[in-house]
């Protein structure tokens, strides 16, 4: 069951009988999980809720110095390090392991899947943009299912999101959303995309503070 699992989502499985949560995260690692590595065992999908709660029992973590340099340097950070010396980010489908007794903190955990790297070297450039084509085509149908209600992307003027947009079955059911200080180039591309995809669009400001705020 776990080994399925695709897409945003991890699955948490309890057993009386062991007394062991079985934590299953996602193939690509979309949905996160963090753990906290002093103390008693938390897990969380957002890092800083973490630390407040973390702080609330009187293990504040220090702030990871080192990650925060090579984000702000590179844009990355390495994983598993967050912002936090003493929280780290579980990996990605990864079967995990936790002991819920006193006597046992042990964590076991198995990689269930790693992607297939093989390439046909005999494929042309045409042949390899097409099947990627076909890839696109078939995880934007399967993430703009009806069922799962209003679709929305945030779109800017680069490749990657109009790839996205136009792998929808139906891109002009998508909401397009581009995020800002003001309106410029990028989004002035952005909305020449939507509009050709018949995607509305929505211009949304933010101060040009926003991340430092």
């Amino acid at each position: 069951f776990g080994y399925q699992v695709n897409g945003a989502a991890v699955v948490t499985v309890f057993s009386p009988q062991t007394s062991e949560l079985h934590l299953f995260t996602d193939r690509m690692g979309v949905f996160p999980v963090y753990q906290s590595v002093v103390g008693p065992t938390m897990l969380c999908s957002h890092p800083d809720v973490l630390a407040d709660v973390m702080a609330s029992q009187g293990n504040a973590p220090a702030f990871d110095l080192t990650t925060m340099a090579e984000c702000l340097a590179t844009g990355n950070s390495v994983h598993p390090y967050t912002y936090h010396s003493t929280i780290h980010q579980l990996d990605a489908a990864t079967h995990y392991v936790f002991s819920t007794t006193e006597s046992n903190h042990e964590v076991q955990k198995q990689c269930f899947w790693k992607p297939s790297r093989a390439v046909d070297s005999n494929a042309s450039a045409e042949d390899l943009t097409l099947e990627l084509a076909s890839a696109l085509r078939t995880a934007g149908a399967r993430r703009t299912a009806s069922i799962l209600g209003t679709n929305g992307l945030l779109l800017s003027g680069g490749a990657d999101s109009r790839a996205l947009l136009f792998s929808a079955p139906q891109p002009d059911l998508v909401e397009s959303l581009t995020f800002c200080d003001t309106a410029n180039s990028e989004s002035l591309v952005a909305e020449q995309i939507a509009a050709v995809a018949g995607s509305r669009h929505h211009l949304l400001h933010r101060s040009p503070e926003h991340y430092a705020e």
